[in-house]
């Protein structure tokens, strides 16, 4: 048990409520004092400089583009050039066979049809067999052509033996000058002979009426008009074969059109379904009549088809080049030139990154290159490629 204090040592007073809060008061602000002090005693850290501009921006009229967007964009640039500008006179046509190198076949006798051994799209080569007929008239002509081979053998030694009796003083003048004229006759009938069954489409190989139709050409037949079993006169056109790797395309061109044009124009040959580039050919013909409800004229093509892309009565668009048009010109590529607000613009450079928008007055275009009749100077740079990008940053 623990004793009591003794009377003269009392417990220390305690702090009341009043005095603590002062004392926390206190020391709060004591704290608050050193940290602000703390603060000032740092030096203020330095903005951040303003980074530059990454994007492309108008500036004046122009464009300014950072390299990355040049890059990634695909921009190039040309000069302008000083260039012969050929303006195109566009037309249209079909696709024709050429005269000159087709031909027909046909039946030089009446006969019958034995055989067809060639149909349309057989491609043929010359003295190749189309069909086989049978012809009495021509079995009659190889049988006089055998019939006046014998004749003229036997004139012949006729005319020998003639000869060697009048030597021998056995025979006559007369009767030796009639053994040889018949010789002579006998000679003259058998080239007729001979004639006639070539003509009738025989021949001295086959005396038996057989007619064969050859093919007169290379080509492909492109018509035929036998049929096994029938029955047809002399003079029918059988078979028709053409070279369709040349071939001719009648262009229509009208009055403003064609008094540009002249023989030698080279022509880019288009179509419907048409693979790879354009065919070349160059104008063979100018019509010289108009036809009077159209006001318009034939202009003819030739054309080496080697590959035998376009086909006869195919319809095909054409671009000539007049060369009487032709001409030197301030000109810019085609993929130059775009349209702002409806007018030709072009962008010029100015430096490396800088890209001014100019409008341009186009003249004549030769389907590469436009003429520039105002806006630009010979030798200026103007984006020929990432146009598009370039009208796009435009309208951002």
């Amino acid at each position: 048990m623990t004793s009591p204090l003794p009377p003269h040592e009392a417990p220390p007073p305690t702090p009341t409520r009043g005095r603590r809060r002062w004392l926390l008061l206190g020391g709060g602000g004591v704290a608050l004092t050193g940290l602000i002090a703390l603060l000032a005693s740092r030096e203020p850290a330095p903005e951040p400089a303003p980074e530059a501009s990454a994007a492309p921006h108008l500036e004046a009229n122009a464009l300014v583009l950072p390299p990355e967007f040049l890059a990634r964009a695909g921009i190039k640039v040309g000069r302008v050039e000083e260039s012969t500008v050929t303006p195109i006179i566009q037309a249209t046509g079909l696709v024709a066979y050429d005269p000159s190198h087709m031909a027909a076949c046909g039946t030089q006798a009446r006969g019958l049809v034995r055989r067809v051994f060639k149909f349309e799209g057989d491609r043929v080569q010359r003295g190749e067999v189309l069909a086989e007929l049978e012809s009495v008239e021509l079995g009659r002509a190889q049988a006089d052509l055998l019939a006046t081979e014998a004749r003229l053998e036997a004139s012949r030694r006729n005319a020998e033996r003639e000869a060697r009796l009048l030597e021998a003083r056995l025979t006559t003048r007369r009767e030796e000058e009639l053994a040889r004229t018949e010789y002579e006759e006998q000679r003259a009938l058998l080239q007729a002979a001979r004639q006639r069954v070539e003509v009738l489409g025989g021949s001295r190989a086959q005396a038996n009426g057989t007619h064969l139709l050859r093919a007169p050409m290379a080509g492909t037949v492109v018509k035929r008009l036998l049929t096994a079993g029938q029955t047809v006169d002399a003079g029918l056109m059988a078979f028709q074969i053409a070279d369709l790797e040349h071939l001719w395309v009648e262009l229509t061109l009208y009055e403003g059109d064609l008094g540009a044009v002249r023989e030698g124009d080279p022509v880019s040959l288009t179509a419907e379904g048409l693979v790879g580039e354009p065919i070349q050919g160059k104008v063979a013909h100018v019509g010289d009549i108009f036809e009077p409800e159209s006001r318009s004229a034939r202009v003819r093509v030739a054309l080496e088809d080697a590959e035998r892309r376009l086909r006869p009565g195919q319809a095909v668009f054409a671009r000539i080049r007049p060369t009487s048009l032709a001409s030197v010109a301030r000109s810019v590529p085609a993929s130059a030139v775009t349209y702002i607000d409806g007018k030709p613009t072009v962008f010029v450079a100015r430096g490396d990154s800088r890209f001014e928008i100019r409008p341009v007055k186009l003249g004549r275009f030769d389907g590469e290159r436009h003429e520039v009749l105002a806006g630009v100077k010979a030798h200026e740079r103007v984006a020929r490629a990432g146009v598009f990008q370039l009208k796009s940053e435009l309208y951002r």
